[in-house]
């Protein structure tokens, strides 16, 4: 979530007399009580979840707002069902959007068919390459013990399970099987007319 409220110092009772806070949250509640011309207070809230409705009552820091020990809290809350019948809020002062944020790309033109290896973490493709190997383990492993299996080692299968998961050798499969389609047609048509 973008950066609603900033505080810079230590984290006493009273934020504004120790270090200094700022944010689009700060501003808007701010503003707010200037054009109403009310002084305020900024408190830390010490009980970190913003809360939920018990039998007793709000828990949190909408707990704190029911008993009367704040007069106005400010900050991203969704107006849902539960929220809104206890409390009165506002219309949306402020609006935001989230953007996904990408590295910029650092190789030069000639190499930039590369770039999606630079965008990501090392650890993404060592993950990736320790899933692809178990996965063409698992595969191997079935492939080898499955009782309609060629008579291959399980080398091969290995290679096979991981030049599949890795789309290879589509081309070469591909281009093998348009071969023996045919001698599979003419045997076919050979057993039928006799």
């Amino acid at each position: 979530t973008p950066p609603f409220i900033l505080y810079e110092g230590e984290t006493p009772k009273n934020p504004l007399s120790f270090g200094t806070i700022s944010g689009p949250i700060i501003k808007i509640v701010t503003t707010i009580f200037q054009n109403l011309n009310l002084s305020m207070e900024f408190i830390e809230n010490d009980d970190l979840p913003i809360g939920e409705k018990t039998l007793s009552g709000w828990t949190g820091l909408y707990g704190r707002l029911q008993r009367r020990e704040l007069d106005m809290i400010a900050g991203p809350f969704a107006a849902v069902e539960p929220v809104t019948t206890d409390f009165q809020p506002t219309s949306p002062f402020y609006s935001t959007q989230f953007n996904f944020f990408y590295k910029k790309p650092t190789l030069s033109a000639a190499m930039q068919i590369f770039q999606f290896v630079v965008a990501f973490d090392v650890w993404v493709w060592v993950l990736t390459g320790v899933a692809s190997v178990v996965v063409a383990a698992v595969l191997t492993l079935a492939h080898y013990l499955s009782p309609n299996r060629l008579d291959y080692s399980i080398f091969p299968s290995l290679m096979f399970a991981f030049g599949y998961l890795l789309q290879l050798w589509r081309e070469r499969f591909a281009s093998c099987s348009d071969r023996t389609a045919p001698k599979y047609m003419k045997e076919s048509s050979l057993s039928e007319n006799r």
